[in-house]
């Protein structure tokens, strides 16, 4: 089974690693063996070495960047690399392909101008399991998150 992965470029805290680290543990128990991520600076990196240390099968979904900032890692190693998309075309690749939705957001209040909250409001919409780990380490389901709003 696979697991998906969206978060901030801006990086785990580390509440949040040490929340994905205890949820990567008992996922891989469960039977998930595939690790996917958007090969971006920051949680994604955090995220893939988390990954990496427990034997996951790494999968790289690179974004398609036109802006000419630096957001992708050009020399990450993965298992697979998987052909670069657009932004959003490639978070919706990595819901679709995945059993779960891992995110890592940078803030305690959805977003409208974040992939991260993007990404996680598109797996609510197409009804995949997604796990939010807040900054503190809380950890909620995108159900619990959106129907208290």
């Amino acid at each position: 089974m696979k697991i998906g992965f969206t978060g901030t470029r801006e990086g785990m805290t580390k509440a949040q690693s040490i929340q994905i680290r205890q949820l990567l543990e008992y996922f891989m128990q469960q039977g998930f063996t595939e690790a996917h991520d958007g090969v971006c600076i920051g949680s994604d990196i955090d995220f893939h070495n988390l990954a990496m240390v427990q034997g996951y099968k790494t999968v790289g979904h690179p974004g398609l960047n036109k802006s000419g900032k630096r957001l992708t890692r050009d020399k990450a190693i993965y298992d697979i690399m998987l052909p670069k998309k657009p932004f959003i075309q490639r978070n919706h690749r990595i819901v679709d392909i995945c059993d779960i939705l891992i995110a890592t957001p940078r803030s305690y209040e959805e977003e409208l101008r974040s992939g991260t909250w993007a990404t996680t409001r598109y797996a609510r919409k197409t009804g995949k399991p997604t796990f939010i780990v807040f900054p503190g380490g809380i950890v909620k389901s995108a159900l619990q998150f959106f129907d208290t709003k």
